[in-house]
């Protein structure tokens, strides 16, 4: 449910208008794009928490809580860094990317919307340790109560705030940063991290607390910068569409809104299957970490198949329901708006096989190698894909998509054949 709260914001910034979607779409899209990063470079505490625990006894559940502990550390730092890149960028946008009246919009948006990123960074730490620790119920209500706090409040703005103008925005962003705080604050309550902050900040000695720090960071940063070069190529391109005019703009946005509702169950798979492989690995059962990894690849398979089927049956529905202005849309698109639909089914599919095999290589802390794939996927192969392909499609929108599910379709192959081959070695070493 962590990207719930941004659909819901591009589905009630739809119900504004296109010029609504198309710049807070993009703020909301820079938003998740650096608190994606944050929460890769983070997120190889879930793996090292993960084998602590699988070598048992009290030095492992020690560790275990010592990883927890730093995180939270590191997230806080790096939370308050994102806020003012944030902020930066979208000035820099405002001036030479953006039409006038987008840059404007984007910049109101942006300043209330950015203190929402903290407790999307926080609230990762918290689902990363619940999954860990077998708590996911916790997270769920954490995460209910937050996507409930947006809802009301966008349905109050809506309902009361129409003819403010651009205020509006500035309204939805406040609405977007408290319900992330609540989110945050929720899962840190009913997961009591007080008490294991308390037992690792004053029970254990500095030099393990520094150690642990450094572990996490030297783990993290690979996993950090190949999430980087997906989202950053990802980023560029909704500038690039941004730039062709608020429709095309609107489109992207409903394609990534679409995208970000189905990676939800393979989010959810990437955790699951990066906590259970770290486990056996910690173990020593490689055999087991196949089998996990194979399940877990036909499982989501079948579930995105579920998902392309649902698309493609209401995509007529699901694009009325997400842009108001759909005239304003059809009479650029005409009938090439299934085509998108198309390409958006592809993407789910690779995204969700790419998902399940990157959170098995992180069980492995495996974390270099991968990211040399995601540089080579999605620059290499993605970006230059996506940029030729939108001077020779009729809408540049659809050739950027193209050139997104070659990008991805390169990732989940060079990863799932990255784990076979580690895993394989794995066992002929225990053996």
């Amino acid at each position: 449910m962590q990207v719930s709260i941004t659909l819901c914001a591009n589905l009630a910034l739809g119900g504004i208008g296109v010029e609504a979607l198309a710049s807070g779409g993009i703020c909301n899209m820079l938003i998740q794009t650096g608190v994606v990063i944050v929460q890769s470079t983070i997120s190889s505490f879930q793996s090292l928490l993960g084998q602590a625990r699988g070598r048992g006894g009290a030095e492992g559940e020690a560790a275990a809580e010592r990883f927890v502990a730093c995180a939270c550390a590191i997230a806080l730092g790096l939370s308050g860094f994102l806020v003012a890149l944030l902020v930066l960028i979208v000035l820099v946008c405002q001036a030479i990317v953006f039409e006038t009246s987008m840059g404007q919009d984007a910049l109101l948006y942006m300043s209330s919307a950015v203190f929402g990123a903290p407790g999307m960074v926080f609230f990762s730490v918290m689902r990363s340790y619940g999954s860990a620790t077998g708590r996911s119920a916790s997270i769920l209500k954490a995460a209910g109560c937050g996507t409930l706090a947006y809802g009301g409040g966008a349905f109050v703005v809506l309902l009361f705030c129409r003819g403010m103008g651009q205020s509006i925005l500035v309204m939805m962003g406040v609405v977007f940063s408290i319900a992330w705080s609540i989110a945050a604050t929720m899962s840190f309550l009913t997961l009591d991290i007080f008490s294991v902050l308390k037992r690792s900040f004053v029970q254990h000695e500095w030099p393990a607390i520094k150690n642990s720090c450094a572990t996490i960071l030297h783990a993290g940063w690979p996993v950090g910068l190949g999430v980087a070069s997906e989202m950053s190529a990802n980023t560029l391109l909704a500038m690039f569409v941004g730039a062709s005019g608020v429709a095309q703009m609107s489109v992207h946005q409903l394609c990534q809104s679409i995208e970000l509702l189905t990676f939800m169950p393979s989010l959810a798979m990437n955790q699951t299957v990066s906590v259970r492989v770290s486990y056996f690995h910690g173990k020593g059962e490689h055999d087991r970490s196949r089998i996990v990894h194979h399940v877990a690849m036909v499982f989501i398979f079948l579930v995105a198949l579920a998902e392309v089927a649902t698309i493609l049956l209401f995509h007529n529905p699901i694009y009325r329901a997400s842009i108001s202005d759909t005239g304003v849309v059809s009479a650029r698109f005409g009938g090439g708006l299934y085509d998108m639909f198309l390409v958006v089914c592809a993407v789910v599919v690779f995204d969700a096989l790419q998902a399940a095999s990157s959170g098995a290589l992180r069980g492995k802390l495996d974390m270099k190698i991968p990211m040399l794939m995601a540089v080579t996927s999605y620059w290499i192969v993605g970006f230059l894909f996506a940029m030729v392909l939108a001077q020779l499609t009729p809408q540049p929108v659809l050739g950027v998509w193209i050139g997104i599910c070659a990008g991805v379709f390169c990732s989940a192959c060079l990863q799932t054949v990255r784990f076979i081959r580690i895993n394989s070695v794995g066992r002929a070493e225990m053996t």
